[in-house]
């Protein structure tokens, strides 16, 4: 049986293909690095630009299982209808009069 593995932490540093990738292997940051385990072998397969590499299991610390995400119902979080307002004028009409007009005229309603 071999399983897709999405991320793998290795007990050494992998450098395979030309590339040093340390101890730990994300495939969702390298979307070229291909990862299965295959569990009657024992040994972590990986597939990067064009080489491969068989780790024991015994070479591999610990590895997480490739799952598709499925996609969500996108849910608003704020209203679907906007509040009305009146229409915002930064000019005044008279030297008394409120620089911001309309609903509020500009004030916090912490009265």
């Amino acid at each position: 049986m071999k399983l897709k593995i999405s991320y793998a932490e290795l007990h050494t540093g992998l450098f395979l293909g030309g590339t040093n990738f340390g101890t730990k292997l994300d495939s969702s940051k390298r979307t070229d690095l291909k990862m299965t385990y295959d569990k009657e072998e024992k040994e972590l397969v990986i597939e990067w630009n064009g080489k491969t590499a068989f780790l024991p299991s015994t070479s591999v610390a610990s590895y997480q299982v490739f799952e598709e995400k499925k996609p969500e119902e996108i849910r608003p979080t704020h209203k679907s209808h906007p509040q009305k307002r009146g229409i915002a004028s930064a000019q005044v009409q008279t030297p008394m009069g409120h620089v911001f007009q309309g609903e509020g005229a500009g004030q916090t309603g912490r009265g």
